[in-house]
């Protein structure tokens, strides 16, 4: 099951509806600071799926300054795949839970879905009315006492297809307690069958519901010192990520503290041994399906009251802090799964601004663990960092800004007319530097290819979706940072020893650089746009139809003047170099005629 949807309406910045779709895997959010990131995020990761209690009504209640209303709501919308579905026996496919914060009680109500038409199911109630029908018959309720618990335990029951909550499972347990007081034993019998049916009905249906995990970053050190006071509160004395680590190898904290504290070695070395024990068989055996980079395990290693963490890899311990941060982040997640006993589950992890204080390279690496976690995860993050974007996924990426009047808004879709104007070149910089160095770091020259040497990475972009497209294999396109530094780039090049043509559009710029490099440095490997397109002020993107824009929504004349240009031209990029897409024979021709003239140029010189 996956979190499809979130709606979000009166909460903080968040005054209107606004709705934040979540892809399958990966979804980051993007904007400005003081956007409003944190708080669709903080409203998000407070969500409780599992339990609705006050405590989550009390995080939820802090309406907008710009709404009259005081209810704040939280929509979230669930889809299930068709394994599920059959596992279900319904035929919907989303769920519609909603949180309320005046509904009293306060739990999530089951708006419309697969939820209500699963316990909807006539045998389900047949089982329940038989309960009820045993219960009256064996426990006469004009006492008030017996027809309060009763109408409690049943109402529960009841709910199901109405309230989203597992406090079912307490009330359940109640019941089974009255079986022993039922004198006939055939009903006693029959209503144990009954409550058993709806026990595994209902556990069923919970148990493929993710849980929201908001995750805080922390870090398990590489070494611990313990005196006898630390052990009165170990939270405070040494973090929570080490009562996260007890509870995750499943180890008594009080056979944890003797560990660490007694001077009988004998006795100190069992300790270790059972603590190792338990390291391998609930951490370490897990962790390696979890983290399939590299194979490694947890050692811990204890001297007199210090105890040390070692990682294991290729038969060398090396202490964590020594490991790279992707790992020790990985492992530090996993121990706080661990922990919470969720790590089977589905689970959206909402985790704002991910790896702020690692090394680029390790930001990399967080990135594309993301998209390697086990198929049961979702993640919701926000950052800053161009590192920490794809420009494989960015239809994965979500902006978040602020209106005029300093309302947060949601806009789902980085190619979005609603982007603000008035920010965008600021909101979608971690894009744009992402794209451009990406660009750059892709393309070098290659021996027995004809190197292009073009005026920018959109320029770039373009040539190589429509190489592909044409199934050219002939060149390697090299954006320069513009025109004027095209010579100075082919100045490298012939450094190298490699052979480039230039290639420059028929604008001002493009005509006095080219004009340059002939008359100036004596270059005649250049080639213009105006021998493939008539017109003055020629770029790269009047070599494509019209038609090829409107295909994917966009005007050339305004791709030509956006201040993110390059993110439009990604998106256009991905249609051109499709094999399923009918592009026109305009742009076929066009871009045919100037590969044939590049090759020819390439040739001659």
């Amino acid at each position: 099951m996956r979190i499809e949807k979130i709606e979000i309406s009166n909460y903080k910045s968040v005054a209107n509806s606004q709705v934040l779709s979540l892809h399958d895997k990966v979804t980051a959010v993007i904007g400005k600071n003081e956007s409003g990131k944190s708080n669709v995020l903080d409203c998000i990761g407070n969500v409780s799926i599992s339990s609705s209690d006050e405590s989550y009504r009390r995080k939820m209640s802090q309406p907008s300054r710009y709404n009259l209303q005081d209810d704040t709501a939280v929509t979230l919308i669930f889809r299930i795949d068709e394994e599920e579905r059959s596992k279900l026996n319904v035929q919907d496919k989303i769920t519609i839970i909603q949180y309320r914060t005046n509904d009293t009680p306060f739990m999530g109500r089951i708006v419309q879905g697969f939820g209500k038409e699963y316990f909807e199911n006539p045998d389900f109630g047949n089982k329940l009315d038989k309960i009820k029908e045993i219960l009256a018959n064996h426990f006469p309720l004009q006492h008030n006492l017996h027809k309060q618990i009763f109408n409690s335990a049943l109402s529960a029951l009841d709910d199901l297809a109405v309230i989203h909550n597992l406090k079912w499972k307490s009330q359940i347990s109640f019941l089974f307690t009255l079986e022993k007081q039922i004198p006939n034993q055939e009903d006693a019998v029959l209503f144990r069958q009954q409550l058993e049916y709806i026990q595994r009905y209902s556990d069923r249906y919970y148990d493929i519901f993710p849980d929201i995990v908001y995750y805080t970053e922390q870090n398990l050190n590489s070494q611990y010192s313990f005196k006898k006071d630390d052990f009165d509160n170990l939270r405070t004395s040494h973090g929570e990520m080490l009562i996260n680590f007890i509870k995750a190898a499943k180890f008594n904290e009080n056979l944890f503290e003797e560990m660490m504290l007694t001077y009988d070695s004998g006795r100190k070395q069992d300790l270790i041994d059972d603590l190792k024990e338990l390291i391998d068989a609930q951490i370490n055996r897990q962790f390696n399906q979890f983290y399939p980079q590299e194979i490694v395990s947890l050692v811990p290693s204890v001297e007199n009251s210090s105890l040390k963490f070692f990682v294991k890899s290729n038969s060398r311990n090396i202490t964590i802090s020594e490991r790279s941060n992707g790992l020790k982040w990985y492992l530090n997640l996993f121990i706080t799964l661990l922990s919470k006993n969720i790590q089977n589950k589905n689970i959206l992890f909402v985790i704002d601004e991910p790896g702020v204080h690692l090394h680029v390279d390790a930001q990399k690496e967080l990135r594309r663990l993301f998209y390697e976690l086990p198929s049961n995860y979702q993640i919701l993050y926000s950052t800053h960092s161009p590192f920490m974007i794809s420009e494989n996924h960015i239809s994965d990426i979500k902006v978040i800004q602020k209106n005029q009047e300093g309302i947060t808004e949601i806009v789902n879709s980085v190619f979005s007319e609603n982007i603000l104007q008035t920010t965008k070149k600021e909101t979608l910089s971690p894009i744009l530097k992402s794209i451009g160095m990406s660009q750059q770091h892709v393309f070098g020259a290659y021996p027995g290819k004809i190197n292009v040497i073009t005026e920018g990475i959109t320029d770039s972009m373009y040539l190589r979706a429509m190489a592909k497209n044409l199934d050219e294999n002939r060149f390697v396109f090299i954006p320069a940072i513009g025109a004027s530094n095209i010579y100075n780039l082919g100045l490298i090049l012939w450094g190298w020893g490699f052979k480039y043509i230039c290639l420059y559009d028929f604008d001002s710029a493009g005509i006095r650089e080219q004009k340059k490099a002939i008359n100036k440095y004596g270059l005649e490997n250049t080639i213009s746009l105006s021998n493939v397109c008539d017109g003055e002020d020629i770029t790269i993107e009047d070599l494509i139809d019209d038609a090829d824009f409107e295909l994917v929504d966009l005007k050339k004349e305004l791709v030509k003047k956006s201040v993110s240009k390059m993110l439009e031209a990604k998106k256009l990029c991905h249609n051109l170099s499709s094999a399923d897409v009918v592009i026109s024979e305009l742009t076929r021709n066009n871009f045919t005629v100037l590969f044939d003239l590049m090759e020819k140029s390439f040739v001659k010189n």
